[in-house]
Protein backbone atom coordinates (compact mmCIF):
# COMPACT_ATOMS: atom_id res chain seq x y z
CA UNK A 1 0.00 0.00 0.00
CA UNK A 2 2.77 2.42 0.32
CA UNK A 3 3.54 2.47 -3.19
CA UNK A 4 0.64 4.35 -3.82
CA UNK A 5 -0.29 6.32 -0.85
CA UNK A 6 0.25 9.56 -2.16
CA UNK A 7 -2.10 11.67 -3.69
CA UNK A 8 -5.16 9.25 -3.00
CA UNK A 9 -8.30 11.01 -3.82
CA UNK A 10 -10.49 12.51 -0.97
CA UNK A 11 -12.68 9.20 -1.53
CA UNK A 12 -10.15 6.98 -1.60
CA UNK A 13 -8.05 8.33 1.44
CA UNK A 14 -11.24 8.20 3.56
CA UNK A 15 -11.89 4.98 3.00
CA UNK A 16 -8.30 3.76 3.78
CA UNK A 17 -8.76 5.59 6.67
CA UNK A 18 -11.56 3.51 7.93
CA UNK A 19 -10.85 0.06 6.78
CA UNK A 20 -7.68 0.74 8.85
CA UNK A 21 -9.52 2.11 12.09
CA UNK A 22 -11.88 -1.22 11.41
CA UNK A 23 -14.66 1.07 10.87
CA UNK A 24 -17.89 -0.60 8.54
CA UNK A 25 -17.85 0.05 5.31
CA UNK A 26 -20.20 -0.64 2.56
CA UNK A 27 -20.02 -3.22 -0.55
CA UNK A 28 -19.90 0.31 -2.85
CA UNK A 29 -16.73 1.43 -0.62
CA UNK A 30 -15.39 -1.98 -0.32
CA UNK A 31 -15.59 -2.10 -3.91
CA UNK A 32 -14.55 1.60 -4.63
CA UNK A 33 -11.49 0.92 -2.68
CA UNK A 34 -10.47 -2.46 -3.77
CA UNK A 35 -11.26 -1.48 -7.55
CA UNK A 36 -9.63 1.49 -7.19
CA UNK A 37 -6.38 -0.10 -5.91
CA UNK A 38 -6.07 -2.80 -8.26
CA UNK A 39 -6.15 0.05 -11.06
CA UNK A 40 -3.18 1.44 -9.19
CA UNK A 41 -1.41 -1.27 -9.46
CA UNK A 42 -1.88 -3.79 -6.54
CA UNK A 43 -2.02 -7.71 -6.59
CA UNK A 44 -5.16 -9.08 -5.87
CA UNK A 45 -3.70 -10.65 -2.70
CA UNK A 46 -2.23 -6.90 -1.70
CA UNK A 47 -5.45 -5.60 -1.83
CA UNK A 48 -6.83 -8.15 0.32
CA UNK A 49 -4.58 -7.68 2.65
CA UNK A 50 -5.43 -4.12 3.57
CA UNK A 51 -9.47 -5.50 4.44
CA UNK A 52 -8.21 -7.29 7.22
CA UNK A 53 -8.70 -4.89 10.00
CA UNK A 54 -12.38 -4.92 9.56
CA UNK A 55 -14.79 -6.61 11.54
CA UNK A 56 -16.29 -9.06 8.84
CA UNK A 57 -13.11 -10.10 7.56
CA UNK A 58 -13.12 -13.24 5.75
CA UNK A 59 -9.56 -13.92 3.58
CA UNK A 60 -11.24 -16.61 1.16
CA UNK A 61 -13.67 -14.11 0.28
CA UNK A 62 -12.34 -11.07 0.43
CA UNK A 63 -9.68 -12.51 -1.99
CA UNK A 64 -11.92 -14.05 -4.22
CA UNK A 65 -13.66 -11.25 -4.78
CA UNK A 66 -10.38 -9.08 -4.85
CA UNK A 67 -9.57 -11.38 -7.62
CA UNK A 68 -12.67 -11.07 -9.25
CA UNK A 69 -12.57 -7.58 -9.48
CA UNK A 70 -9.08 -7.41 -11.22
CA UNK A 71 -10.02 -10.06 -13.90
CA UNK A 72 -13.00 -8.73 -14.65
CA UNK A 73 -11.50 -5.30 -15.14
CA UNK A 74 -13.76 -3.40 -12.70
CA UNK A 75 -13.75 -0.13 -12.36
CA UNK A 76 -14.21 2.40 -9.91
CA UNK A 77 -17.68 3.85 -9.35
CA UNK A 78 -18.52 7.12 -11.13
CA UNK A 79 -17.93 10.73 -8.60
CA UNK A 80 -21.42 11.39 -9.07
CA UNK A 81 -22.77 8.44 -7.69
CA UNK A 82 -19.91 8.09 -4.56
CA UNK A 83 -21.11 11.78 -3.66
CA UNK A 84 -24.79 10.25 -4.01
CA UNK A 85 -23.97 7.99 -1.23
CA UNK A 86 -22.28 10.02 0.64
CA UNK A 87 -18.65 8.70 -0.21
CA UNK A 88 -17.23 11.62 -1.38
CA UNK A 89 -15.95 13.55 1.44
CA UNK A 90 -15.49 16.85 -0.94
CA UNK A 91 -18.53 19.16 0.04
CA UNK A 92 -17.43 21.96 -2.65
CA UNK A 93 -17.74 19.84 -5.43
CA UNK A 94 -14.03 21.29 -6.03
CA UNK A 95 -12.21 17.04 -6.19
CA UNK A 96 -9.22 17.22 -7.90
CA UNK A 97 -8.41 13.97 -8.21
CA UNK A 98 -11.72 12.54 -10.21
CA UNK A 99 -11.59 8.28 -9.53
CA UNK A 100 -12.19 7.77 -13.18
CA UNK A 101 -9.11 8.94 -15.06
CA UNK A 102 -7.78 5.69 -14.22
Amino acid sequence: MEKITENLPPCISRLVSDVKAGRNVSYLGRYTLASFLLKSGLKPAEVAEIFKSLPDFNDALTLYQAEHIAESGGRPPSCELLKSRGLCPVSDGLCRHPINDL
